[in-house]
């Protein structure tokens, strides 16, 4: 009866053959526990024209210096370099050489499908390097994704989202979204809300190599490191011996300052209370809090962070910070923080010629916004540059005294 019931289901969907109808087992073995040295996923295995292609999210391996992907039962499968990124979504493919699994899953392309309509999703739940099986129902349907009610949580991205009784994917579990606000109050939406995209949205391939897609993601982590080295600069007391950097001096990517003694030991890696610069957080980083002279150490191989911090240095032994050195007259000071700017805005103008269009879809959004942070706190910085120019300095020496920007 089970198996009658699974073949009537496939033919609702127009994909109906006695081989649609299988087992869990059978299912299983086309799944794959995805394991990356920054995070873990799912991914499964498919036939399309005759050619099995491991299918999964581009984020699952987007992070990823080193991947393994191997079945429940420790099979591992070889890898080749390349792969296809979708052009309009969240989904990666690799073509497979031969038969590499038994029961590979069929794609549901265009077909039908309903409110209510029963499924399962298979994946690697909690990144726990083990197979779930989690059942529920579609809540709702669109041409590009499926909300289920079934219980995927992080590491299931990239798993499938199978009609229940068949072996066909309808969707690939992919995020979570948590509605907030009185208009979700006391309604379903206050909880997390689970999708999957449909494969058939997938209409354009890229071809990459995992390298590729890895360096995408290194460069968007680098212009998120200059961001905050930015934000971390434009919040320094500009004073006539040089920048002024307190010891326990704390940035957030968000702009937010405050001296490590005023946040408590559990909280500093998270966002603390302060003035804020008014400056949109670094994608990578936003939330977090670092200490200034920490960051700068530690980051200053990194692109236009070297520039910073190699200026600063010469700018304060220029100007005597620390030192009993008589002070220089306004005019000299004013031109060595001219000298100091200048290269540091060089740098910004040159390291901002990539087109969006050239990353993959998963690292587009993420890299406009990293751009978009960066300017902004550029434009901060600019701001300081033409105050310093007009006279304006900080006549205290507390890294804190400077008035909250609008």
């Amino acid at each position: 009866m089970l198996v009658v019931g699974g073949l009537l289901l496939a033919l609702e969907l127009g994909l109906g053959s006695d081989e649609d109808a299988i087992s869990s087992c059978d299912i299983q073995g086309a799944i794959l526990i995805v394991e990356g040295d920054s995070a873990s996923g799912t991914a499964f295995v498919a036939q399309v024209d005759g050619v099995q292609y491991i299918y999964t999210n581009a984020h699952v391996l987007s992070r990823q210096k080193s991947l393994v992907f191997s079945t429940a039962s420790g099979k591992t499968i070889t890898l080749p370099k390349t792969l296809e990124v979708a052009e309009a979504c969240d989904l990666a493919r690799v073509r497979l050489e031969g038969e590499v699994v038994e029961n590979p899953l069929v794609l549901a392309g265009n077909a039908t499908i309903g409110i209510g309509d029963e499924v399962v999703a298979y994946g690697n739940s909690g990144g726990e390097s083990v197979i779930t099986e989690l059942e529920g129902e579609i809540l709702g349907v669109g041409p590009s994704e499926l909300e289920i009610d079934a219980g995927i949580i992080p590491g299931n991205s990239g798993g499938p989202i199978l009609k229940k009784g068949t072996n066909t994917v309808l969707a690939v579990a992919t995020r979570g979204q948590a509605e907030s606000g009185p208009w979700a109050t006391e309604t379903r939406f206050e909880e997390v809300r689970r999708f999957g995209l449909r494969p058939s949205h997938a209409k354009k391939w890229k071809k990459t190599s995992f390298a590729a897609l890895r360096r995408e993601w290194e460069s968007i982590e680098k212009i998120n490191i200059d961001t905050v080295s930015i934000v971390a600069l434009a919040v320094l007391s500009a004073t006539r011996r040089g920048f002024y950097i307190p010891d326990d001096l704390m940035v957030g990517a968000n702009g937010r300052v405050t001296s490590r003694s005023a946040v408590a030991p559990s909280a500093r890696s998270a966002s603390s209370e302060g003035r804020t610069t008014g400056v949109g957080g670094a994608n990578a980083s936003s939330g977090r809090t670092y200490v200034v002279k920490e960051w700068l150490q530690r980051h200053r191989r990194n692109g236009l962070t070297r520039t910073i911090w190699g200026n600063l240095g010469r700018l304060n032994r220029e100007l005597g910070y620390g030192t009993r050195k008589p002070v220089k007259s306004m005019v000299e000071v004013q031109r060595h923080y001219a000298s100091f700017f200048s290269p540091i805005f060089k740098a910004y103008r040159q390291d901002i010629r990539l087109n969006p269009k050239s990353y993959s879809f998963v690292h587009r959004e993420e890299y406009e916004a990293a751009v978009s942070a960066r300017k902004a706190a550029c434009d901060l910085l600019l701001d300081d540059a033409k105050r310093i120019k007009q006279g304006i300095l900080d006549t205290g020496m507390s890294g804190l005294s400077r008035r909250p920007r609008p």
